[in-house]
């Protein structure tokens, strides 16, 4: 057998080959998913007790009576509250949680 190639016929090769060239039946498409809205996030609420007059760029005037979203508290005393879409830094003892 040196150098001869050897070939093994079957007698339903084919039906073999038919049934390799058959396409497996597709899925029916899916269905879209529906929308569903996120939650917007909740932050706790302070109410503003003193006045308090922006220094910086990156804090917020606030009145007395304003109502504010807590969004983080620092151990510095300042926090970061949220304000009629405005966000920026507080002095944490001029608010009270509510």
């Amino acid at each position: 057998m040196c150098g001869i190639m050897s070939y093994i016929v079957t007698p339903n090769l084919p039906e073999q080959i038919n049934a390799l060239q058959i396409a497996p039946k597709s899925a029916p498409p899916a269905r879209p998913k529906p929308r569903v809205a996120a939650k917007p996030r909740t932050y706790p609420k302070a109410r503003v007790i003193y006045d308090y007059n922006a220094q910086d760029n990156d804090e917020l005037t606030l009145r007395e009576q304003n109502i504010v979203d807590v969004i983080s508290e620092d151990p510095s005393g300042w926090w970061r509250v949220s304000f009629q879409g405005k966000s920026g830094l507080f002095p944490g003892s001029y608010v009270e949680k509510i």
